[in-house]
């Protein structure tokens, strides 16, 4: 019963938070002209609030309630929201200075708090971890990517929130008894969320994208602490779209020596975006992120009947973002033939 009112009462104050955020127009994303942008007005990138306060609220229950203790969550989430909330509010700081707050604020949590990795996966990895003690080096690594590729698929409306909804079901599958009021809640400030970011209203903005991405990545770690059994290649193949986005993106950006800083409109949503818009009369935000989060999908929910299999979680990886990358490639250069 108290789940219940729980989440009714945070259906109403998602409902409510998401309305007041874009009646008072919160964060306004002015900057029309960047290359980037697929919106003709201004809208509030404020929507990283709303499921900020659903993690402050559930976090408290289920302390209070449950003596569930995800309170040491809060300082991550925070100070991760934080920085990407700087930009969201206009306040411009250059990429790398961005991304060296990311790392400091990810490796001094990790060392504060000694949140480790159980292991890689890779023996030899594990091995130069332990006997180099880069344990806070590899998991920060790994939060980066996850953080900076939920930024980079973040550019049409519904990506990023069809996305995580997809990734955080699965999740629900296989993480721990105890962490699943918590996922439950975001699931349902994100539904709420993606209805008025369809609609054109709101954006999630770098805070909302980066608050997802440490979220996820909290989870990930204490699902692996927990359950022992699931290959960490598994997590590593729901989170491929991320890190296909991530990779592709920074060699994209090496080979052609443009600015690996500098956002650019050739990822791939923005190229599938650029095709449907042309190409249909449909709402291409809609069909861009339907159509990525179906590809995804497909390749993810097979990798389910072995994640507790070592060798074959790994190579099927591999030949996951060997896929991605050949599927990127041909939308690419389909894209080119529109402007």
């Amino acid at each position: 019963m108290n789940v219940l009112f729980l989440f009714l009462f945070l259906i109403i104050i998602s409902i409510f938070f998401n309305k007041f955020l874009i009646f008072a127009s919160f964060f306004l994303d002015k900057n029309l002209k960047k290359k980037q942008a697929i919106h003709s007005v201004s809208i509030p990138r404020s929507g990283g609030f709303v499921s900020m306060t659903a993690i402050l609220i559930v976090i408290f229950f289920n302390y209070y309630v449950y003596g569930i203790d995800n309170i040491n969550f809060l300082p991550l989430l925070f100070g991760i929201f934080l920085i990407g909330l700087i930009d969201d509010y206009g306040i411009k700081f250059h990429p790398l200075l961005r991304l060296l707050f990311l790392i400091i604020v990810c490796f001094t949590y990790f060392l504060s708090y000694n949140f480790k990795l159980r292991t890689t996966g890779i023996g030899e990895l594990d091995g130069l971890i332990y006997d180099y003690n880069l344990n806070f080096l590899i998991i920060t690594l790994c939060f980066l990517v996850i953080i900076n590729g939920s930024n980079f698929i973040d550019g049409i409306n519904g990506n990023l929130s069809i996305h995580y909804l997809c990734i955080f079901f699965l999740l629900l599958i296989i993480i721990p008894e105890n962490q699943k009021i918590l996922l439950i809640s975001v699931i349902t400030t994100l539904i709420i969320f993606l209805y008025y970011n369809l609609k054109n209203k709101i954006f999630f903005g770098d805070g909302g994208a980066y608050l997802l991405g440490s979220f996820l990545g909290l989870l990930i770690v204490k699902s692996l602490e927990d359950n022992t059994v699931i290959s960490p290649f598994f997590y590593l193949i729901l989170t491929a779209y991320l890190g296909s986005e991530v990779l592709i993106s920074f060699s994209r950006r090496i080979f052609s020596k443009s600015n690996v800083a500098i956002s650019d409109f050739n990822h791939l949503h923005s190229c599938l975006f650029k095709i449907f818009k042309n190409k249909t009369k449909l709402d291409a935000h809609l069909l861009t992120s339907i159509s990525i989060n179906f590809f995804y999908i497909s390749f993810v929910l097979p990798a389910f009947f072995f994640k507790d299999n070592f060798e074959i979680t790994r190579n099927y990886l591999i030949f996951l973002y060997s896929i991605y990358f050949l599927f990127y490639i041909f939308i690419r250069n389909f894209s080119a033939r529109f402007k």
